[in-house]
Protein backbone atom coordinates (compact mmCIF):
# COMPACT_ATOMS: atom_id res chain seq x y z
CA UNK A 1 0.00 0.00 0.00
CA UNK A 2 1.76 3.71 -0.66
CA UNK A 3 2.21 5.89 1.75
CA UNK A 4 -0.07 8.50 0.80
CA UNK A 5 -3.03 6.38 1.27
CA UNK A 6 -2.06 5.63 4.52
CA UNK A 7 -2.54 9.30 5.58
CA UNK A 8 -6.07 9.66 4.38
CA UNK A 9 -8.77 10.59 6.64
CA UNK A 10 -10.79 8.28 7.74
CA UNK A 11 -14.68 9.12 7.61
CA UNK A 12 -16.54 9.02 11.20
CA UNK A 13 -20.03 10.43 12.35
CA UNK A 14 -21.12 11.83 15.89
CA UNK A 15 -24.25 9.76 16.69
CA UNK A 16 -26.24 10.23 19.98
CA UNK A 17 -26.59 6.49 21.07
CA UNK A 18 -30.72 6.33 21.82
CA UNK A 19 -30.00 2.61 22.93
CA UNK A 20 -26.60 0.87 24.87
CA UNK A 21 -25.27 -0.93 22.07
CA UNK A 22 -22.13 -3.38 22.62
CA UNK A 23 -20.17 -3.92 19.50
CA UNK A 24 -17.27 -6.03 19.77
CA UNK A 25 -15.32 -5.08 22.70
CA UNK A 26 -16.81 -1.33 22.49
CA UNK A 27 -20.22 -0.17 24.81
CA UNK A 28 -22.10 2.62 23.67
CA UNK A 29 -24.03 3.65 26.12
CA UNK A 30 -27.42 5.50 25.66
CA UNK A 31 -27.53 8.92 25.62
CA UNK A 32 -23.63 9.51 24.69
CA UNK A 33 -22.16 10.75 21.91
CA UNK A 34 -20.19 8.42 19.93
CA UNK A 35 -17.59 9.08 17.16
CA UNK A 36 -18.02 5.48 14.82
CA UNK A 37 -16.84 4.68 10.92
CA UNK A 38 -19.38 5.74 8.30
CA UNK A 39 -20.39 2.19 7.86
CA UNK A 40 -21.37 1.35 11.70
CA UNK A 41 -23.42 4.55 11.94
CA UNK A 42 -25.52 3.92 8.70
CA UNK A 43 -26.23 0.35 9.87
CA UNK A 44 -26.98 2.32 13.46
CA UNK A 45 -29.47 5.32 11.65
CA UNK A 46 -31.43 2.41 9.59
CA UNK A 47 -31.98 0.35 12.86
CA UNK A 48 -33.35 3.06 14.89
CA UNK A 49 -30.28 2.37 17.69
CA UNK A 50 -29.13 6.10 16.87
CA UNK A 51 -28.92 9.72 16.00
CA UNK A 52 -27.21 12.19 13.58
CA UNK A 53 -25.57 14.31 16.33
CA UNK A 54 -25.24 18.34 14.98
CA UNK A 55 -23.58 20.52 17.70
CA UNK A 56 -25.20 23.86 17.99
CA UNK A 57 -23.14 27.05 18.37
CA UNK A 58 -23.95 29.35 21.11
CA UNK A 59 -24.72 32.76 20.58
CA UNK A 60 -22.32 35.00 22.20
CA UNK A 61 -23.63 38.03 23.65
CA UNK A 62 -22.57 41.01 23.05
CA UNK A 63 -22.60 44.78 24.83
CA UNK A 64 -25.05 45.54 22.37
CA UNK A 65 -27.58 42.74 22.61
CA UNK A 66 -27.10 43.62 26.62
CA UNK A 67 -30.56 45.55 27.81
CA UNK A 68 -29.10 48.42 29.97
CA UNK A 69 -29.97 47.69 34.27
CA UNK A 70 -31.83 49.61 35.57
CA UNK A 71 -30.40 52.44 37.82
CA UNK A 72 -32.21 52.15 41.46
CA UNK A 73 -32.22 55.82 44.00
CA UNK A 74 -32.09 55.94 47.53
CA UNK A 75 -34.85 56.22 49.37
CA UNK A 76 -34.73 59.69 51.55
Amino acid sequence: MPFFLSLQKINTMKLLMLKSVVDGNQVHKKNTVVEVSNDTARHYLAVGIAIEHKEQKVAIETKEDKTPKRRRTKKK
